[in-house]
């Protein structure tokens, strides 16, 4: 059966026609045709291949571009300073936030000094802005403990500073204050420093315990200044608390999620400080705030005052004459009366200067007799006006006084209205005309420091002793009474050489001739 079967199939091709020359070259064209669609299926794969190559180029591209802008943001710049994404990179998970990441504001603060002479109102704005730049750093990007410990050792800082303008700008005036008890003054003092500087107000006993961070002695410096160092917290406390920014993998450091809503209300803080802050300097103060500009200038008088009562101690007011003292307490009360009239010049600070001259005031009239000289002196200047009148007349006024009293018996005996006592009883031994200049010359000087330390170089008074004037009339006086007193003297004594030698004819003429 199989023989018979392929006999079969080969009598078949035996039979079928040979190709002809036209159905060769259909199958070549058919062949060629079959191999340029496999060329253009292969050309279009490699086309597709390369277009998804450029679109995942393209793609990683505009992912690089994105991290790059995203990284140009002021927020991530300072990333990029503490936390080393443009160097050194911290691949620790958290990361913990200092003062000393704003190393310029920082290194500013601690350098801060003021000047014994400067303008303390702009000394005081740049430390202010300082303060509340790194107070607003603080709170925007710490929370918890960490932001407790980092504004504590700001405060510290503060703290000395302040305690530095009392030191350098008000030392006059606290010095004084302490010594007429005025020492709640002192408290409101340190509060409008604070206040000045921060925007914030503080009673008085706060504010006495802020100054007590930074005094003198060092601690708040040595507090601030202590070694610290980028921590990486790892433990429950500090990444509850401490972590304000984290590690996201790579170069990748963001601020924490649970961190926004803290980093708002801080900066909403810091507006109300920097509102409060503007108010103060704009002159809208609440009671007993004082300007920077009246402290400065209530030091200077304070300086002053301090002087002259060393002057008035020196010229022997205290243990010499009643009049002198009267007289001196009458021009320490008309500088008072001087230094109020300054109006917005005097500000908040008027009244416990008013109180500080009258307590100075109290101290000198110590002696009932000192009245009638200083009410005399006072009451010229309150009618004119014109302390060159008062000052004068004052004098002249206080010392006839005295000059009665030397001439009375009764108080001559008294060491300060003996004969050779003269009315300022500076130096023992001096006589009376040198005692007088002397005298007139320093209060001279001293009314002219007056003027300087309130920054008015006007015309000082003016206490010649000119034969026309009333205090040469006074002197005048004086020279008669001595006169007087020596032409008596003169008398007496002739008529005592009379008598005797009367006594002695009598005696003679009884020896000899009775």
């Amino acid at each position: 059966m199989e023989k018979v079967g392929t006999s079969t199939k080969g009598a078949e091709l035996q039979t079928l026609p040979a190709p002809t020359g036209a159905e060769n070259r259909a199958a070549r064209k058919l062949m060629e045709l079959e191999a340029g669609q496999v060329l253009v299926a292969q050309a279009a794969k490699q086309a597709e291949e390369a277009r998804a190559k450029l679109e995942e180029e393209r793609l990683e591209t505009r992912e690089k571009e994105q991290e790059r802008e995203q990284r140009d943001t002021p927020e991530l710049s300072r990333q990029s300073r503490w936390f080393g994404l443009e160097g050194k990179l911290l691949t620790e998970a958290n990361l913990r936030w200092i003062l000393e990441m704003e190393q310029e504001l920082w290194e500013a603060l601690l350098n801060w000094q003021p000047s014994p002479s400067g303008d303390l109102s702009k000394e005081l704005e740049e430390l202010s802005r300082l303060y509340l730049a790194l107070l607003e750093a603080v709170l925007i990007h710490t929370t918890g403990a960490e932001q407790t410990e980092q504004k504590g050792r700001l405060d510290g800082i503060l703290s000395e500073k302040l305690n530095l303008v009392l030191e350098v700008r008000l030392k006059n005036l606290v010095s004084l204050l302490e010594r007429v008890g005025q020492r709640e003054t002192i408290d409101y003092i340190r509060c409008s420093l604070y206040k000045r500087t921060t925007g914030e107000n503080i009673s008085p006993r706060e504010a006495k315990r802020f100054f007590s961070l930074g005094s003198s002695t060092g601690k708040g410096h040595e507090a601030a200044t202590a070694s610290h160092t980028v921590t990486r917290g790892t433990g429950k406390a500090f990444g509850e608390e401490g972590s304000v920014y984290r590690s996201y993998g790579g170069r990748d450091v963001r601020v924490s999620q649970e961190f926004d809503a803290h980093r708002k209300s801080g900066q909403m803080e810091m507006n109300q400080r920097n509102l409060a802050s503007g108010e103060v300097r704009g002159g809208s103060r609440e009671s007993r705030s004082f300007g920077v500009g009246e402290l400065v200038r209530a030091d200077a008088f304070a300086r002053h005052l301090s002087e002259s009562g060393r002057l008035l101690e020196g010229m022997g007011t205290l243990k010499g004459n009643q009049e002198a003292a009267g007289y001196l307490a009458a021009l320490t009360s008309i500088k008072g009366e001087i230094y109020l009239s300054g109006g917005r010049q005097s500000g908040e600070m008027a009244l416990p200067v008013k109180n500080l001259v009258n307590q100075m005031v109290d101290y000198y009239l110590n002696q009932k007799g000192a009245y009638e000289a200083y009410y005399h002196t006072v009451g010229i200047y309150e009618k004119t006006k014109d302390p060159q009148k008062a000052a004068a007349e004052g004098l002249v006024f206080a010392y006839r006084l005295f000059l009665e009293k030397k001439g009375e018996a009764s108080y001559r005996n008294q060491k300060a209205y003996s004969e050779e006592a003269g009315f300022f009883q500076m130096l023992g031994g001096r006589t009376l005309d040198e005692d007088l200049q002397r005298g007139v010359r320093l209060l001279e000087k001293n009314w002219r420091d007056f003027l300087s330390a309130l920054g008015q170089e006007g015309k000082g008074i003016t206490l010649r002793m000119q034969r026309y004037s009333p205090w040469g009339a006074v002197m005048e006086a004086e020279e008669r009474r001595k006169a007087r007193d020596q032409k008596a003297e003169k008398v007496f004594f002739r008529q005592m050489l009379v008598a005797a030698g009367i006594v002695a004819i009598y005696l003679v003429w009884k020896v000899f001739f009775a």
